[in-house]
């Protein structure tokens, strides 16, 4: 099932956009199903995973990865695929 990438003049029926973080394990069936449920709310959804999942481009969807910043900032996390 491919998905509505909104445009930049707002050509989407969206109204809202949801992000969501999956931290366990899903299959791609189960995500696109998913996915095809925000529409029917107005909503557009993108998801974001850490591992390396095989739904990755199937959905809305980024890959994040969590890297040691130096001491004085803590951790952060950067988009690494998607």
């Amino acid at each position: 099932m491919p998905w509505n990438r909104p445009g930049i003049d707002g050509g989407s029926e969206a109204t809202g956009l949801a992000l969501e973080a999956q931290v366990s394990p899903i299959t791609g069936g189960d995500i696109v199903q998913r996915t095809g449920e925000y529409p029917a709310s107005g909503v557009e959804v993108c998801w974001f995973s850490d591992p390396a999942v095989s739904w990755l481009g199937e959905v809305p969807s980024a890959r994040v990865d969590q890297f040691q910043a130096p001491a004085h900032q803590g951790s952060d996390a950067r988009v690494v695929e998607g």
